[in-house]
């Protein structure tokens, strides 16, 4: 008979099997999948909710004023570009979009708001208004920025449709939808400021050179873009949605409809976790 590998030598015929260690081992596996649950089922209700708020937005264009640009582009290209005038029809959207995700806002929105010692509150003693840290610690705006825009803002555009939603997620309902539509004003407010000053700028150039030139072709020219100029400041001073026209606002969402924690993952997570170390304590004792 052929001699056993010597792995097998020592092994106990009477050892128990996996089965018989489950059986006496089943009131500390019990304990520790119910312990697991517990902790999960802690976190999933002891944690605080957050709510998502939404905003949809479809980014408004200047077709006439663009068309017209365009149409000139060919012929006046250079002295448009003189005066400071964009004649890209998609380059208005993309601006608007780009200043909807920009530091520079994020940073004005924050301050306008006040929102440093919210975003951080965990930090802040409300009752003193001082931070419960030391002064080398203290959150600055850049973190607070770069907090902001990772997990409280969320921006997405949809290019079939050309619909931008524009999403808040916080601890307060009111709060995430109060700071969708404010966020979208200050986009609106932001954009209208800025060209109706590059508006004015390039009005100011173009009189210098219609001033300055006698051709008859040229000062048609200038007069069509001081014009749609104009009509830019007219329509900016006019309009609050002015790169951003609202769809459907912003409203607090019910108490009950929070985005996180998903307590049902949560649970889950905790019992499968609970089932992995109760296995791994019978694979130790077993094996």
């Amino acid at each position: 008979m052929p001699a056993l590998p010597p792995e097998l030598q020592n092994v106990d015929s009477n050892d128990p099997g996996l089965l018989e260690i489950v059986r006496e081992k089943q009131a500390l596996l019990a304990a520790i999948v119910f312990v697991c649950v517990a902790v999960a089922v802690a976190f999933a209700f002891l944690s605080k909710p957050v709510y998502r708020a939404e905003t949809v937005l479809l980014p408004v264009t200047q077709d006439g004023d663009m068309s017209l640009l365009a149409s000139m582009a060919s012929q006046f290209g250079a002295l448009g570009s003189l005066a400071g005038i964009d004649v890209g029809g998609d380059s208005e959207k993309e601006k608007a979009l780009a200043t909807m995700r920009s530091r520079a806002l994020t940073n004005a929105f924050i301050e306008s708001h006040g929102l440093l010692p919210r975003i951080f509150e965990d930090d802040w003693d409300a009752t003193s208004a001082k931070w419960d840290l030391d002064p080398d610690e203290v959150p600055t705006m850049w973190e607070a920025q770069k907090e902001f825009d990772e997990n409280i803002r969320f921006i997405v555009e949809n290019r079939r449709t050309g619909l931008v939603t524009l999403a808040i997620e916080w601890r307060d309902p009111d709060e995430a939808a109060k700071w969708a539509n404010d966020l979208v004003g200050l986009v609106n407010r932001t954009i209208r400021e800025r060209v109706i000053a590059e508006s004015k700028k390039s009005l100011v150039y173009l009189n210098k050179e219609l001033e300055s030139t006698h051709a008859v072709e040229v000062r048609q020219a200038i007069f069509k873009l001081a014009e749609s100029q104009a009509r830019k400041i007219m329509l900016a001073n006019v309009r609050s949605d002015y790169a951003f026209q609202v769809i459907d606002p912003a409203t607090p969402p019910d108490l009950d409809d929070f985005v996180r924690p998903q307590r049902a993952i949560l649970i889950l997570a905790g019992l499968l976790g609970g089932i992995a170390v109760a296995l791994s304590v019978v694979g130790e004792d077993g094996f």
